[in-house]
């Protein structure tokens, strides 16, 4: 049964774009959505089993029903609940999903930033990197990274951000399993970055805005921050 929840739940996350997916995948941990995880597992209880004591088996079309309609739920939802949120609140939800990872924050990066002695890691896709990133960073595929050809050393000290620290906390969690012994999660990533007044560059130039991922996360930045979406 266990391989079969699992077949139909990753027949459904296919069936859904993978921006949709990332969202709702981040809104349900933000919010702590246990009735998400089960619609998409399949493992919710059919109303017979509350009367009768006795499970009923489920089609996939019931399946794929209950994760359109809590897909569509929770990401209308989600205008409402990132309004007024800042970047860094979304930590325990991260945390929550890579529990092993560790962090660091705006104040503290930009101390070990002068000092010079790290590798900073971009986990976002080349349109986001190209809008602005900050300075010498290398920027990795958040869904694949390729983590051989960053020529990084394993004992190296890094940082990885995304926009809000969701991404970067899935590659921070892949380098730790790959071996890096001194990675951090940005806290907030650079959406909290850019609002804390930072810079944040455009290769060697500086640049005034930031790629907002899309309308409902963008957000997050203050305003003049966010750069126009295309």
């Amino acid at each position: 049964m266990a391989g079969v929840a699992r077949r139909v739940r990753i027949s459904a996350e296919a069936a859904m774009p993978r921006a949709i997916r990332r969202d709702f995948d981040m809104l349900a941990s933000f919010v702590g959505a246990d009735a998400c995880g089960l619609a998409r597992t399949g493992d919710r209880p059919h109303p017979d089993h509350v009367v009768t004591g006795q499970p009923k088996r489920k089609g996939r079309a019931w399946t794929k029903a209950a994760v359109a309609s809590s897909a569509f739920a929770l990401l209308l939802a989600l205008p409402l609940l990132v309004c007024g949120q800042r970047p860094a609140s979304l930590r325990p939800a991260i945390e929550a999903r890579y529990p092993a990872v560790r962090w660091v924050d705006v104040p503290r990066l930009a101390g070990w930033m002068a000092d010079g002695d790290l590798a900073l890691i971009d986990a976002r896709q080349p349109e986001e990197f190209a809008v602005s990133h900050l300075r010498g960073a290398r920027r990795v595929d958040p869904d694949a990274p390729d983590l051989d050809a960053l020529g990084v050393s394993r004992d190296a000290r890094v940082v990885v951000y995304c926009s809000v620290g969701w991404r970067s906390g899935g590659v921070a969690d892949r380098m730790r399993e790959a071996g890096f012994t001194d990675v951090y999660n940005l806290e907030g990533g650079i959406f909290a970055w850019a609002n804390a007044g930072r810079p944040v560059f455009d290769g060697a130039r500086r640049a005034r805005q930031v790629h907002p991922y899309d309308e409902v996360w963008g957000r997050m930045l203050r305003a003049p921050l966010r750069a126009p979406l295309e």
